[in-house]
């Protein structure tokens, strides 16, 4: 099983300015940390595919009978 997870990096502070011209976010010098929702979504990622690897040789065994 693949399992995709798209994660975002966003400003650390509130405090940031929003360019005038173009409506981007001005990022200069400021620090950067990951979505915490996307953090969140990588965690169930990987408890996902652990529970898929712990249960697997059980799913083999049962269909073999």
């Amino acid at each position: 099983m693949k399992i995709l997870v798209c994660i975002k990096q966003v400003p650390e502070s509130n405090k940031v300015e929003v360019d005038p011209v173009t409506g981007v976010l001005k990022r200069d010098g400021a620090a950067s940390k990951m979505n915490p929702y996307d953090l969140y979504a990588l965690e169930t990622a990987f408890r996902i595919r652990a529970e898929v690897f712990t249960s697997f040789p059980w799913d083999r065994r049962r269909r073999s009978r």
